[in-house]
């Protein structure tokens, strides 16, 4: 069921602080109200209004003022009951894992998972305050407690962290010939040596897999050995250009 769109039982454009509307239908009831701006709830346990007020910094006439303005009753309750999720929501989006995904079920499980992970944080705080011990470092940041959690989880699932993070890199690329897709005659680009020399319409279905930038690379053109001779933009691409000159197109 939507929230009631309506303009007859609506809050003015320049609604003061305090000013409220509401509709019922059924055993639902919808209320907006004028805070700092419009705030819009339903609930089926509470009155519209039974009178409570609450203390808002009012501007008038230059000067900022208290003043008591009247508050529906679910937004008491609401205030007064959460806080902690609030508390919880704002940990999550310091260090979130969330991603976009095409499964809603995995942005389930990454928020599930950051619930679990704050909730522990949380445990933990408290667990450090009753232990109450002066020796005792201070306790992890939010920061440090996910860091040290992610370590304990490798060395649980047999991958040490120290071992983790000395994980050996890929080497880096070097200066070659590639192919465009798997057939080189369906994919061709304008090769990039050819437009500089004033032949902008020379296409070639091979590229520099490092410099990704399309070079002609036959018996009878090599201008991907030009291309690297002239701008010596990789070191060692020269020696190796030598070494593949000879190279054929097959």
């Amino acid at each position: 069921m939507e929230f009631p769109r309506t303009e007859l039982n609506d809050l003015p454009k320049k609604a003061e602080r305090g000013d409220l509307r509401w509709i019922r239908r059924g055993k639902i009831l919808f209320v907006k109200w004028m805070d700092t701006r419009e705030v819009s709830m339903c609930s089926t346990v509470h009155e519209a209004f039974s009178g409570q007020t609450v203390q808002r910094k009012v501007k008038q006439a230059g000067v900022w003022q208290t003043k008591t303005v009247p508050v529906p009753d679910a937004v008491l309750d609401y205030n007064r009951s959460m806080g902690g999720v609030d508390v919880s929501d704002a940990l999550i989006g310091y260090y979130s894992v969330h991603h976009k995904t095409m499964k809603w079920y995995k942005t389930f499980f990454y928020h599930f998972m950051e619930i679990a992970v704050v909730n522990s944080f949380l445990l933990y705080k408290e667990l450090h305050k009753i232990r109450n011990d002066p020796a005792a470092t201070k306790p992890h940041t939010q920061k440090s407690f996910r860091e040290k959690l992610a370590a304990e989880m490798l060395e649980f699932a047999g991958v040490p962290a120290a071992a983790a993070a000395a994980a050996p890199s890929p080497p880096p690329l070097t200066c070659m010939p590639m192919y465009y897709g798997e057939d080189a005659s369906a994919s061709r680009k304008y090769c990039k040596n050819c437009s500089n020399a004033g032949y902008k319409r020379a296409k070639t279905p091979v590229y520099c897999r490092k410099c990704m930038v399309p070079l002609c690379f036959t018996s009878r053109k090599n201008c991907f050995k030009e291309w690297h001779d002239q701008t010596l933009q990789h070191s060692g691409c020269i020696q190796f250009c030598q070494c593949v000159v000879l190279y054929k197109k097959k």
